[in-house]
């Protein structure tokens, strides 16, 4: 990006946007593919109005005609949504600042607009120290930055919201003896943490994090497990269960999104039983993971009341979301790619389709799933969609035979 200057961000209209995105995108690839056009308009739709994230997606997914492409980048999105409400957008008072130049920032002529914003985003790379003026003006900040800058956000006055990306485990062990910046973290992201082996968290820290919204692990290929920490007795397992029964409903009660990615170590996310709120849940290329939920074989755990979205993709020796049926009651949309080893899902008749709108993946993995009773099978087959590399795949097929058919025909006929 070469934009040096801060800018007053002015959302466009749905309509307006959803115009300008097809211009970027362009004719062609909105109509290579029949499902491309409905992906097209949700990536529109994440860009929460903002012309310079509608032209630069645009740009970047021209050309872009495979469907699950798409599918994959609505997702990547939807890790760190916009935090732009419609309130925001157009108001003065409500000014969103961007910069990718934080040098910008000394300059007499910023001073009234970092007076006037409620938020700034800062996306510099190369910049090591905030300059005074920024440090001095009691302002709140968006801020995704890595942990270089630790004692830098510390010192920002009126800090309100952080969005950080922690790259060790030295700038983890750092994050945590800062208080003031837990409290302020609503979207974290453990990003290629190749050193960590186990990321421990006490409840102090979890308390402290109480305002997190979405989490994201990706690249931690030596990450083998999450564990909530605390006091308990018996074995090691009895004492992490307790753990976990203990902190249910004490943490995590802001946190909506989970997305974790290549992964290749990790067993299993039990810590999620900790996370009642949850709407959210994306598992991708984690080769070890046989569960995601380890624990309460004994026990039922109401979990995942409030999901509406899981996506599990690339879990080669995945065999278990959880080994009770689960009611599921707000869930809207599974998606199960590459997971052969996964033989059922956690439905039963108790478990609800009132919200479900569509169960995708691949027809071999659905027709080799193990139910207890035929009836939840033809209660839930309705629902049930071929992934879209599929789909294409079988249209491209088709039309290749019929073709061949065609011209078999007037062969014929001559």
């Amino acid at each position: 990006m070469k934009a040096q200057k801060s800018i007053e961000v002015t959302c466009l209209s749905s309509e307006a946007a959803w115009t300008l995105f097809q211009k970027e995108v362009g004719e062609e690839t909105l109509k290579s593919h029949p499902h491309i056009p409905r992906l097209a308009k949700i990536v529109a739709e994440e860009c929460k109005g903002l012309p310079l994230a509608l032209i630069t997606l645009g740009r970047a997914m021209a050309g872009e005609k495979d469907p699950s492409n798409w599918d994959k980048v609505i997702q990547d999105l939807s890790k760190f949504p916009a935090e732009i409400s419609d309130g925001e957008c157009g108001k003065k008072r409500n000014k969103i600042l961007v910069y990718n130049d934080v040098s910008r920032l000394k300059e007499a002529q910023e001073i009234p607009n970092l007076k006037a914003a409620e938020k700034m985003s800062l996306w510099d790379e190369n910049v090591k120290k905030f300059p005074k003026t920024l440090v001095t003006i009691n302002t709140n900040v968006l801020s995704r930055v890595e942990e270089s800058l630790l004692d830098e956000l510390e010192s920002l006055n009126g800090i309100s919201e952080i969005c950080i990306t922690i790259c060790t485990t030295r700038s983890f062990n750092k994050l945590k003896s800062s208080h003031k910046l837990q409290r302020c973290i609503s979207q974290f992201e453990l990003d290629k943490c190749g050193d960590m082996i186990s990321l421990e968290l006490l409840p102090s820290f979890l308390k402290r994090m109480k305002h997190l919204r979405w989490l994201c692990i990706s690249d931690c290929n030596e990450l083998k497990d999450i564990k909530i920490e605390g006091e308990g007795e018996g074995t090691q397992r009895d004492a992490t269960l307790q753990n976990y029964n203990a902190a249910r409903g004490n943490y995590f009660r802001a946190l909506h999104g989970v997305y974790i990615h290549h992964c290749s170590k990790l067993l299993n996310i039990t810590w999620l039983v900790c996370a009642p709120y949850l709407e959210e849940l994306t598992i991708e290329d984690c080769e070890s993971i046989e569960q995601v939920i380890c624990y309460g074989v004994e026990e039922k755990l109401d979990i995942f009341s409030r999901l509406k979205y899981l996506k599990l993709n690339n879990l080669p020796r995945l065999k278990s979301i959880y080994h009770h049926p689960l009611p599921f009651s707000s869930l809207e949309i599974i998606k199960v790619y590459d997971c052969k080893s996964l033989r059922s899902l956690p439905f039963d008749s108790n478990t609800s389709n009132n919200n479900l709108k569509k169960i995708k993946g691949e027809t071999s993995w659905w027709n080799q799933l193990e139910w207890n009773d035929e009836t939840i099978k033809h209660s839930f087959t309705p629902y049930f969609q071929i992934h879209e590399a599929e789909a294409y795949l079988t249209d491209s097929e088709e039309s290749e035979t019929d073709g061949i058919d065609e011209m078999q025909e007037d062969s014929t006929s001559n």
